[in-house]
């Protein structure tokens, strides 16, 4: 049995839905309340923990603490006694590297984590707090932005923003990204293997953001402009998400290769377009 924690959350419910289209047994965990703390584990479930706080709101960093660190570190334990394998979905904030402006601003494959953020810090105190119980048997994943029809977060920005406005700003940026099924592709691959260690997926290509918003519109009947606006610098510190839009912020390649299995279902291309056509669709 695969349990997966985060019942409203958008990569637990595509992962749920993934798992039922490979005949997985599967079953969504709520962490709210706490139902969870007395849930039963047993040896051969693998726990997908996707629960977490994004948004600190009023409390900031004190709620990211509470949900991000302890609650994993709680569940991991709870977990292990049961004789249960765990992944942790972690994320690239760990690393603490910032979206800057150039074409290029790379993740060295030898980076040590040091967060900037306190959703970052909470999610490697989450990381450690795994390893802590598991050893050498913790699974911990670190995708970058990750992207799919009808997902919350930056995609989201940058298509109303598109879409919206007809033009994006001409930006040479590299953006590492990866389609949400390419994502549960992999978390599917990490649960059969039954793998260890630390991962770092990602399509296949990097992304040049306004290149993506030119195929937005196009895909979406509507001609978007790309103006060069030397300014995007200044802009970027009044409203960050257009840094998280434009920057550039990406892993080496060699960082994201995975010997058990192809989990790149999807070409940049045919993702793309696949999200575009499903959101319509979804409305």
């Amino acid at each position: 049995m695969v349990i997966i924690t985060g019942t409203k959350g958008y990569i637990a419910q595509n992962l749920f839905s993934r798992l039922y289209e490979k005949h997985v047994d599967a079953a969504l965990l709520d962490m709210r309340g706490d139902e969870w703390r007395t849930a039963r584990f047993a040896e051969g479930d693998c726990v997908v923990h996707l629960a977490g706080a994004v948004h600190g709101g009023a409390r900031g960093a004190e709620v990211f603490h509470e949900v991000n660190a302890a609650l994993t570190a709680a569940l991991a334990r709870n977990a292990e006694a049961g004789g249960a394998r765990f992944i942790f979905v972690s994320t690239m904030a760990v690393f603490g590297a910032k979206d800057l402006f150039g074409a290029v601003n790379e993740i060295a494959s030898d980076a040590v984590p040091a967060p900037k953020t306190p959703y970052g810090a909470s999610k490697l105190a989450g990381e450690r707090a795994v390893m802590e119980v598991y050893g050498g048997k913790a699974c911990i994943v670190r995708p970058p932005m990750v992207y799919g029809e009808n997902c919350t977060g930056n995609y989201r920005f940058l298509r109303g923003l598109t879409l919206k406005l007809k033009a994006v700003p001409k930006i040479e940026n590299r953006r590492s990204m990866i389609y949400i099924h390419n994502l549960c592709e992999f978390l599917f691959l990490l649960i059969k293997n039954g793998d260890t260690g630390v991962f770092h997926p990602q399509d296949g290509e990097t992304v040049t953001t306004y290149k993506m918003a030119a195929e937005i519109g196009r895909l979406n009947g509507v001609c978007v402009r790309t103006p060069r606006l030397p300014f995007m610098g200044a802009a970027a510190k009044l409203a960050p998400p257009f840094a998280k839009a434009f920057g550039s912020l990406s892993y080496p390649f060699e960082m994201s290769e995975y010997a058990g299995g192809d989990y790149r279902a999807y070409g940049a291309a045919e993702a793309l377009e696949r999200t575009e056509r499903l959101w319509r669709e979804n409305g």
